[in-house]
C-alpha cells in the first residue's frame, strides 16, 4: 500500500507546492500551503477537464498546476522588481528566518505519523469498509469516477441517482488512485483519509501555528501534539457519516485562514508579498468549493473577527488624522453594508435553502454542550481535558494583544457548536443551517482554532512559571538548579503530554483509534459482515458480464458493487426515486408475470439480485423496508441461487417477457 499511499500524499502536496516555489515563497510557507493550493490546482484541473472534454487523470493535473505556476512566477517576478517602490506590500518580512527550524521539521514529521497511525490504526486493515450511512455513495461515486474517468460534480451526485451539484474532489483523488494503482475504491476512500490525517492537517495546522503563534518552538511542539490529540479533527468526521468531503475540506483551512490574516496584517510578520496572497487566494476558493462548500462558511466565520480586528487597528493607527479617521469609518461601514449584502444574497443561492432548513434536534442540555466545547470532546470521540484548559488559557492571553481575533473566532465557533448541541430555535437554526445544523460538522472546526490557542496556553504557563522561579530562586547543587531553572517549565509539559498519550485510560492515541474503530470492524450494525463480503466477492465471477445487481440498499446491496466490479441500482441508501426504481422496489417479485417489471428489469440490465436478512438500522429508519418487491425471494420464479453468506443470498435473474 506504500505506493497508492505515496501518490496520494504527492497529489495533494507536490501541486501546489510546486505553484508555491516557483512564486519565490521560502519552502517553509509553500509546504504549509500546499495542500490547500493543490486543492484549488485539482478543482481548477477537474473543472477545466469537463469543460475541454478532457478526462481525468494525472496529464490533466500536470497541466493544470504548470499554469498555476506560471502565474504564480509573473506575479513573484513582478512583486521582486517592484518591492523597493512598495515594500510593505511587495517585499515579504523575513525576520523570522528563511528556514524551517530542525526541532520545529521533527515535531511536525512525528505529528504526521502520529495522525497517520491514528487513523490506520483506527480502520485496522487497507480494505476495510467503512460500516456507515453516507460511506457506501461515497465508495460508490469513487467507482464511477475511475470507470468513467469523469471526475465533475454531477458524475459524484449520480452514485446516488442524483443530477445537482456535489463536491467531488475527495472522489476525484480517491478515483485516481484506482485509475493509477488499480486499488478497489474502498482501499482508495481509506488510503485518502489517512492522507487527510497524515499530511494535509499537519501541514496545514503547521502553517497556521508559525504564523500566529510565532518562533517559539516550545508553541510549536504544544500545538503540534494538539492537532494528533484533538479529535475533533480529523477523527470525528471519519468516524461519524462518514464525512469524508468534509474532513477534506476541513483540512486546509487553517491555511486559509493564514493566508487572511497575512493579507489583513493580523501576523507577527507577513511572510507571503500581498499580490502572492492574494493569487492564492483566488485558487484556493474553487479548492474549498470543490471539496465541500461547508468549509467556506467555516472560513467566513472565522474571518469575521479577524475583519473586525484589522479595521480595529486600522482605526486606531489613523485615529490622531481627522482625515485617516475618516476614511477609516468609511471603509467600516462599506465592510458591514457589504456583509449585510452578502448575507441577504445567501437566501437566493440554489442548493442552500434545502441545506439550511435541514433541522437535527437538540442532543443535550446546554451545561453538557458547554462542557464538550471545553473539552473538545463529543457523544462519539473522547475528551481532552488537558488541551481544553490550555485552550482556555491561550483565550485569556490573547485576549488583550494583537491575535484578540484568534480568540474571538475560537468562542464564536464554540457558541455554534452549544446551539447546534443544545438548542432547537430559530436563532440555531439560522446561524447553524450553513452545515446542516449538525454538531458534529459544527464540532470538528473548533481544532482550527484550538490548536494555536493551546500554544498561546502553554507559553502562558510556562512565563509565568519562569516568573515564579524568577522571584523563588531554586536552591541546591548549581548544576541542578540551573536545569531547574531553564527546562522545568518544558519538561512539566513534555512530561505531562507523554502521560496524557501513554497512560491507559486516558485521551491517549488508542483511545482515539479505538473510537475510530467503531465505524469500521468495531461497528455495532454492520452493513457488511466478512462473510457477506466473501459472497459479493464472489458475484465478480459468477455474474454476467455488465450485469447490474439490484437489492434493499439497506441490505448490503450498495457495497455489493465496488466489491464485485459490477453496477448496483441503489447506490446509496436514499436514491431520488425514479419510474424503474420505484416499480422495482415494490414489485419486483413479479418480474416474470409483470411485463411492466420486466421491461424495467431489461432497461436496467439486472442480472443479479441480493438479499440480507439483516437491514442496516433496521430498528430505527423505517425505510428500509420501502423495498417490499426485494424481500422473500427464496422460491421466486425466475430465480436461480448462486451462493450465500452469513444471512445474505444472491440469485442469478432469469429471461422474461416484456
Amino acid at each position: 500500500m506504500l505506493g497508492p499511499i505515496a501518490l496520494a500524499a504527492l497529489v495533494v502536496t507536490v501541486p501546489g507546492l510546486a505553484a508555491a516555489l516557483a512564486g519565490g515563497i521560502r519552502f517553509d510557507v509553500a509546504i504549509g500551503l500546499a495542500p490547500a493550493l493543490s486543492l484549488g490546482i485539482l478543482a481548477i484541473a477537474d473543472a477545466a477537464a469537463s469543460f475541454l472534454g478532457m478526462q481525468w487523470g494525472l496529464p490533466v493535473i500536470v497541466v493544470g498546476t504548470l499554469a498555476v505556476a506560471v502565474l504564480n512566477a509573473a506575479v513573484g517576478l513582478g512583486c521582486r522588481r517592484a518591492s523597493h517602490r512598495w515594500p510593505h506590500l511587495l517585499a515579504p518580512d523575513l525576520r523570522t528566518g528563511r528556514r524551517l527550524p530542525w526541532t520545529n521539521a521533527v515535531v511536525l514529521v512525528l505529528a504526521m505519523l502520529g495522525g497517520a497511525y491514528v487513523v490506520a490504526a483506527g480502520i485496522g486493515a487497507p480494505g476495510a469498509i467503512n460500516q456507515t450511512f453516507d460511506a457506501p455513495f461515497h465508495v460508490n461515486a469513487i467507482s464511477i469516477v475511475a470507470q468513467t474517468h469523469s471526475a465533475t460534480p454531477s458524475t459524484v451526485s449520480s452514485a446516488s441517482g442524483g443530477t445537482a451539484f456535489y463536491p467531488p474532489l475527495f472522489h476525484a483523488v480517491a478515483g485516481l488512485l484506482v485509475i493509477v494503482t488499480g486499488i478497489s475504491p474502498i482501499v482508495a476512500a481509506n488510503i485518502v483519509a489517512l492522507v487527510i490525517a497524515g499530511v494535509m492537517w499537519p501541514l496545514s495546522i503547521a502553517l497556521l501555528v508559525s504564523a500566529v503563534v510565532g518562533p517559539s518552538r516550545f508553541g510549536f511542539a504544544v500545538a503540534m501534539l494538539g492537532s494528533v490529540l484533538i479529535s475533533v479533527f480529523p477523527v470525528l468526521l471519519l468516524l461519524f457519516g462518514v464525512l469524508w468531503p468534509n474532513a477534506l475540506s476541513i483540512s486546509v483551512v487553517p491555511a486559509v485562514i493564514a493566508l487572511i490574516a497575512m493579507a489583513l496584517g493580523l501576523v507577527r510578520s507577513r511572510r507571503v508579498p500581498l499580490p502572492l496572497v492574494l493569487v492564492a487566494g483566488l485558487v484556493v476558493m474553487p479548492g474549498l468549493y470543490y471539496a465541500h462548500p461547508g468549509a467556506a462558511f467555516v472560513v467566513i466565520a472565522i474571518a469575521v473577527p479577524m475583519v473586525v480586528a484589522a479595521e480595529a487597528a486600522l482605526l486606531a493607527r489613523r485615529l490622531p488624522s481627522r482625515q485617516g479617521r475618516t476614511r477609516v469609518l468609511v471603509l467600516i461601514a462599506l465592510t458591514v453594508v457589504a456583509g449585510v449584502v452578502f448575507w441577504r444574497a445567501l437566501d437566493y443561492v440554489p442548493g442552500l435553502a434545502s441545506v439550511r432548513r435541514f433541522q437535527w434536534p437538540a442532543q443535550a442540555s446546554p451545561s453538557a454542550a458547554l462542557g464538550e466545547v471545553l473539552t473538545l470532546a463529543s457523544p462519539l470521540n473522547p475528551d481532552l481535558w488537558i488541551y481544553g484548559l490550555l485552550v482556555v488559557l491561550g483565550v485569556i492571553a490573547v485576549a488583550r494583544t494583537r491575535s484578540w481575533w484568534l480568540a474571538g473566532a475560537h468562542v464564536l465557533l464554540a457558541g455554534l457548536a452549544i446551539l447546534a448541541i443544545a438548542y432547537d430555535t430559530d436563532l440555531s437554526q439560522t446561524l447553524t443551517g450553513f452545515w446542516y445544523n449538525d454538531p458534529f460538522r459544527i464540532m470538528a472546526p473548533l481544532a482550527v482554532t484550538a490548536v494555536p490557542l493551546a500554544a498561546f496556553g502553554a507559553l502562558a504557563w510556562r512565563d509565568s512559571w519562569a516568573n515564579w522561579l524568577a522571584r523563588h530562586p531554586v536552591s541546591g547543587p548549581e548544576p541542578v538548579a540551573r536545569v531547574l531553572r531553564s527546562q522545568a517549565a518544558v519538561a512539566s509539559v513534555v512530561v505531562g503530554l507523554i502521560i496524557v498519550v501513554l497512560v491507559p485510560g486516558t485521551s491517549g492515541l488508542g483511545r482515539i483509534s479505538r473510537a475510530l474503530s467503531g465505524s469500521y470492524a468495531g461497528a455495532g450494525d454492520q452493513l457488511v459482515s466478512d462473510p457477506e463480503r466473501t459472497l459479493y466477492e464472489s458475484l465478480a465471477s459468477r455474474a454476467p458480464a455488465n450485469a447490474t445487481i439490484i437489492g434493499n440498499p439497506w441490505s448490503g446491496e450498495v457495497y455489493a458493487g465496488v466489491l464485485s466490479g459490477h453496477r448496483v441500482v441503489f447506490g446509496h441508501m436514499v436514491v431520488p426515486a425514479s419510474p424503474e426504481r420505484s416499480l422495482l422496489a415494490a414489485r419486483f417479485k413479479d418480474f416474470t408475470t409483470d411485463p411492466a417489471v420486466c421491461a424495467a428489469v431489461k432497461k436496467l440490465d439486472i442480472g443479479i439480485v441480493v438479499e440480507d436478512s439483516h437491514l442496516f438500522w433496521a430498528d430505527r429508519d423505517n425505510r428500509t423496508r420501502s423495498y417490499p418487491g426485494l424481500t422473500d425471494l427464496s422460491g421466486v420464479p425466475g430465480l436461480t441461487p448462486i451462493g450465500s453468506g452469513g444471512t445474505a443470498k444472491a440469485w442469478k435473474v432469469g429471461a422474461c417477457r416484456s
